[in-house]
């Protein structure tokens, strides 16, 4: 300790080894799932029993309700019987571990509850049922902390010291019903043996993010051979800046980050506003010199949507958009452009402003395996794409997500990339929001 310190090691000064156990928990969706980001192979906290007794021994070591919470909840996922008559935490048979000799195999009923604000370790924190991560470039919302169906968001703003992550800076997904509507890329059965993990999950086109001039972000901005690239290596940062962290907003909680260290003089600024029945995603590009944009979400939600027209379109045989097929450009008159989704049982809608020189392109991704998420509940899904598209220097892409049989849709917008920016929400004819993202300072909504 205090020699040849990673940089993502945090600030200097004592810290508990405790920490590492909660935050499996503050970075979790409200149902426990967990955004599939970075080689991300556990889907939902259940699935920790696959790290055998380690929290077992830590209810021992340090007799925190939560983590008996846990342990009660994966008993229950994974009962005894006679085909397994062994608590889940040890059916894998592993003798390296039994160092842990415990003691307790009982455990109380526990409690945990998102509505508890906590401070985690020197600078993460959970405020009002959001956590942030400062260090690992991490937030997320959860609009009604103690409702498992509830909306969430996780924004990962970088930065990309570590080589399991994935060149996908202010990547956003989003959770509501108990599902995830959207996803980083599938880890495939072969792992990283499989050719699509460099060619595809370590592209910037395969994560919820603007891809700019069909490059991947630093430090994979170039035609590398290796699946462990990092800043570190390149001897500069790729470090995003976290702008706004806003839990305590009346009725709404906003994350904002950007991040100018992973494409040459280009700016990337996103603000995402969370409220019980809608989500707000503004992102804003900035640039001197024109160049592409793609903006992109991966969907699990199944597009319902039929356009009225389109286009076949070619996306070429770079990194990432060599696997996209069926590509379609939608042809649409510029303004809101709605489209209803579902996930589950649950509707959903997706408006996009389709602003006079950005193109809507929709495409299917590669095709996925049976390689589950470790405890998640169902197969992986097919993924399909959604594309803004846009030649210019700067421009703004605006998104609103719906949930379940809301009527919420957006109206007005006024603002440019480097201004601030007013949007206005209606509920049918009874109620309209009039939100103020500014290029600095707190949102603000009004009614």
């Amino acid at each position: 300790d205090g020699f040849d310190e990673h940089r993502g090691y945090g600030p200097r000064g004592t810290r508990c080894f405790k920490s590492a156990f909660d935050t499996f928990f503050y970075q979790a969706f409200p149902n426990g799932d967990y955004s599939l980001l970075h080689d991300q192979i556990l889907g939902n906290i259940r699935g920790t029993y696959a790290w055998h007794s380690l929290f077992n021994k830590a209810f021992e070591a340090y007799g925190d309700p939560k983590y008996a919470w846990l342990l009660n909840r994966m008993r229950a996922a994974y009962p005894e019987n006679a085909d397994n008559p062994q608590p889940v935490w040890f059916r894998n048979g592993r003798g390296d571990i039994e160092f842990t000799r415990l003691t307790c195999l009982d455990y109380p009923p526990g409690r945990f509850s998102f509505a508890e604000d906590v401070k985690l370790s020197q600078s993460g924190r959970h405020v009002n049922g959001c956590s942030l991560f400062p260090v690992h470039g991490t937030a997320i919302l959860r609009a009604l902390p103690g409702n498992e169906d509830g909306p969430a968001a996780h924004l990962y703003f970088g930065p990309h010291w570590a080589g399991h992550r994935g060149p996908g800076a202010l990547h956003l997904d989003l959770h509501a019903g108990g599902r995830r509507l959207t996803a980083a890329p599938h880890v495939f059965d072969k792992g990283y043996d499989d050719p699509r993990h460099l060619t595809w999950n370590r592209t910037t086109i395969a994560h919820n993010t603007v891809t700019v001039d069909q490059a991947s972000m630093f430090p994979y901005d170039f035609a590398t051979n290796s699946l462990w690239e990092c800043d570190l290596w390149r001897d500069r940062i790729s470090d995003g800046r976290l702008e706004l962290f806003q839990p305590d907003g009346k009725g709404f909680k906003v994350i904002r980050a950007s991040n100018d260290n992973v494409y040459e003089n280009v700016r990337l600024d996103r603000t995402v506003v969370l409220t019980s029945d809608y989500a707000i995603d503004l992102y804003r590009v900035t640039s001197p010199g024109f160049h592409q944009y793609d903006w992109a979400m991966h969907c699990l939600a199944q597009l319902q949507t039929t356009p009225d027209s389109t286009q076949p379109v070619e996306f070429g045989q770079g990194r990432g958009y060599c696997h996209l097929r069926n590509g379609r450009h939608w042809q649409l008159k510029p303004g809101w452009c709605s489209l209803r989704m579902a996930a589950g049982t649950q509707s959903l809608a997706l408006h996009l402003l389709v602003a006079k020189n950005v193109q809507l392109v929709t495409a299917d991704e590669p095709e996925v395996d049976g390689r589950t998420p470790i405890a998640d509940l169902d197969r992986p899904p097919q993924r399909q794409v959604i594309m803004l598209r846009t030649k210019t220097a700067q421009t703004m892409f605006a998104a609103v997500w719906t949930f379940g049989e809301a009527t919420w849709v957006p109206g007005s917008i006024k603002g440019k990339p480097d201004t601030d920016i007013t949007l206005n929400i209606q509920n049918g004819k009874d109620r309209m929001v009039k939100w103020k993202l500014p290029v600095a300072g707190p949102v603000r909504a009004s009614l």
